[in-house]
């Protein structure tokens, strides 16, 4: 009897206890350092010792010669970066953006003047992100964009250090959302349940944590495991330069790192712009001659503009004809210089070349349309360098002289034809982006609200107390009962 009610009373206790306990640490299955170097390979031993770290506990490192590439090749970088890459490291390029308050075209520039400078780099670092407005969005959206439209293979990482929500999930392939002293990092929580906290992000994350003692170090690693960071590095240095110099226990770290299996690099792939971010536009002057029995003619000059003043749309743009209705035929497809189209194939036409800000280019096409045609308009889509993709209608009319049995004869009853002109516009059709999981979780205001308990949890917590206290009442009428029961006899 004893055992059963002892059996009673230690579920309840575990089952408060479970329900008390914060979430257990998350399940993180790899991690790699990866280390941004913000200083000369010709000062000091930092660049040597991590590139001597090797790939397998160092995949990439992050190289920051004058807060950006510069406007020369440096031989001491040009070196390093060499090293790195003998040794199986991605050098990653620092740029930075200001917080999105820099000029969009000076950060765009300094992405290629990395790779020209040093073409051997996997990637770039965009610092100093926020979020903020669709501006910000569209600006941080377009260096992605065009790191992935030059270099599909190659690594974005987006640095905010701090927390940024989902919303920017699909234009950078990590996000470094703490970069931070050890004292505040004790106070980093999750602040986007269902992102932040998702294993299967784990690799997406990176976490920095500067002014760590060696008495904390230990500590500091296992807070990164917990807050889901497959990325990380951790070091003694302090501010107001803490990344330019080795940690005292670099050797720990790279040794500490090897319990579990390396990251994996993440590749977001190139995802479609913000609708309005890069504003091209289409329109088309049609034409439409039904004076030829049995054959109408719509002969359409096609302009795509890139109406933005700042931002060119780089290659490729493409026009391609979606659909034509029944009984019509694409009789002609043909561009200028810069064009290159395929009649009858794929019926599409590339645009090779970059289309300037607030400049034009232009398509002619021809559509015929016989007896059989019964109405409706041919559908025609362009589509820029991100995915994001515009459709403009092109009209059709039904040719004169058909039997009264026929579609066209049905629709059209006119004996002498006429030639009309139609000027028709785009609307921008690109779907909506399709983020890692399926909704954009709430932000948590605060670290108190991650800890609040719910109501149906409290509940049960006052039920599970009330059955304890009556379990323990029990036990101990039961052994006043047995007591006085022992001394009778």
């Amino acid at each position: 009897m004893y055992r059963t009610i002892l059996a009673r009373v230690s579920a309840v206790v575990l089952a408060v206890g479970w329900l008390l306990v914060p979430n257990a640490a998350l399940a993180l299955t790899s991690q790699s350092l990866a280390v941004p170097i913000f200083t000369s390979p010709a000062k000091g031993t930092f660049w040597n010792d991590v590139t001597a770290a090797g790939s397998s506990a160092v995949p990439f490192v992050v190289a920051n010669p004058h807060n950006g590439p510069g406007t020369v090749t440096e031989a001491p970088y040009a070196s390093a970066i060499a090293k790195t890459n003998s040794a199986s490291m991605h050098t990653l390029g620092y740029i930075q953006t200001n917080y999105q308050q820099r000029p969009f075209q000076a950060a765009y520039n300094d992405i290629d003047a990395w790779y020209r400078l040093y073409p051997s780099i996997k990637g770039i670092y965009i610092d100093s992100v926020t979020e903020g407005t669709a501006t910000d969005a569209c600006y941080i959206a377009g260096l992605y964009s065009h790191i992935k439209n030059v270099h599909p293979n190659d690594l974005v990482v987006l640095a905010p250090g701090t927390h940024i929500s989902q919303a920017y999930e699909p234009y950078g392939d990590i996000f470094l959302t703490a970069m931070t002293d050890y004292g505040s990092y004790q106070n980093w929580h999750v602040q986007y349940p269902g992102f932040e906290d998702k294993v299967s992000n784990q690799n997406r994350f990176w976490h920095v944590i500067y002014g760590v003692s060696p008495d904390n170090y230990s500590s500091a690693f296992s807070m990164t495991r917990a807050n889901n960071a497959g990325w990380t590095f951790i070091t003694d240095r302090t501010a107001p330069s803490p990344l330019t110099q080795t940690p005292s226990y670099w050797q720990n770290e790279t040794s500490d790192v090897g319990a579990l299996p390396a990251s994996t690099f993440p590749n977001r792939g190139k995802t479609t712009l913000p609708r309005g971010c890069i504003s091209l536009n289409a329109s088309a002057d049609n034409t439409m001659d039904t004076t030829s029995v049995k054959q109408s003619t719509t002969t359409t000059n096609l302009t795509v503009t890139d109406i933005s003043t700042v931002n060119n749309s780089e290659p490729t743009t493409q026009v391609h004809a979606v659909s034509l209705p029944a009984g019509v035929t694409l009789a002609s497809l043909s561009g200028g210089a810069g064009w290159a189209c395929a009649l009858g194939t794929t019926n599409a036409c590339n645009y090779g070349a970059t289309i300037a800000a607030s400049s034009s280019v232009n398509l002619a096409v021809t559509l015929q349309a016989g007896c059989s045609y019964g109405g409706g308009d041919a559908l025609f889509r362009v589509v820029n360098y991100a995915g994001n993709q515009w459709d403009i209608k092109l009209p059709v009319r039904a040719p004169i002289g058909c039997g009264a049995s026929t579609p066209a004869g049905k629709i059209n009853k006119d004996t002498t034809g006429q030639v009309t002109t139609l000027t028709t516009q785009s609307t921008e059709t690109t779907p909506d982006i399709n983020a890692s999981t399926t909704t954009v979780p709430k932000q948590l205001p605060t670290q108190t609200a991650t800890k609040t308990l719910s109501f149906a949890k409290v509940m049960l917590i006052i039920g599970l107390t009330i059955a304890l206290v009556a379990i323990i009442i029990a036990i101990i009428i039961l052994v006043h009962r047995h007591r006085r029961y022992s001394v009778q006899l």
